[in-house]
């Protein structure tokens, strides 16, 4: 006789001190990103970078049409050679010490897979990432959306005085995102 719970929407808090990207406000800082090709982006070069507000971010674009982007995602490569993996950081340091990194992903079969770098200088645009921290340390709740899953993925960050982070895609396949926020001490 009970009628299961249906698992909610995982959804990421908004205000407080923060800085964040959504996939909206990429296309509206980047109206000319490719679809489906990573165009002139070399991750040996920051000079070729997309960068937007204070953001970068190296082998990124727009998925091809289908789930993906009906779900408004942002596609990153994903490579295990460290000069084609995908990253998005920030070149600007946060007014304060970075305590939380919350990723708004989708995918088709994989939760998700990436690692997050951390520093007191920017790390986006470094060969070798610094204070890594794996994808196993992180809490991800999901939800299933049609074909795909939408999962809320939270790194704390409870040492260290970083300002700055990046996102590296080191594994094989792409991955695909909506939003990112970083949020730092008060």
């Amino acid at each position: 006789g009970e009628t299961p719970e249906t698992p909610g929407v995982p959804v990421i808090p908004e205000g407080g001190t923060a800085i964040e990207f959504t996939t909206d406000s990429v296309k509206a800082a980047l109206p000319n990103i490719t679809t489906n090709g990573y165009g002139s982006q070399n991750v040996t070069s920051y000079s070729t970078f997309l960068t937007w507000d204070v953001f970068a971010a190296c082998k990124l674009c727009l998925p091809p049409a289908g789930d993906y982007a009906n779900a408004n995602c942002l596609q990153m490569q994903g490579n295990t050679d460290a000069a084609k993996q995908g990253r998005v950081g920030n070149v600007a340091a946060t007014p304060k010490r970075i305590t939380k990194v919350i990723v708004e992903s989708y995918n088709a079969k994989y939760t998700p897979n990436f690692n997050l770098a951390l520093g007191t200088e920017q790390v986006v645009g470094t060969s070798v990432p610094a204070n890594m921290i794996p994808a196993s340390s992180m809490t991800t709740s999901s939800v299933v959306e049609g074909a795909l899953t939408k999962y809320v993925s939270t790194y704390e960050v409870t040492s260290g005085d970083y300002t700055y982070f990046a996102i590296y895609k080191n594994t094989t396949g792409a991955f695909y995102f909506t939003k990112i926020r970083v949020e730092y001490a008060e």
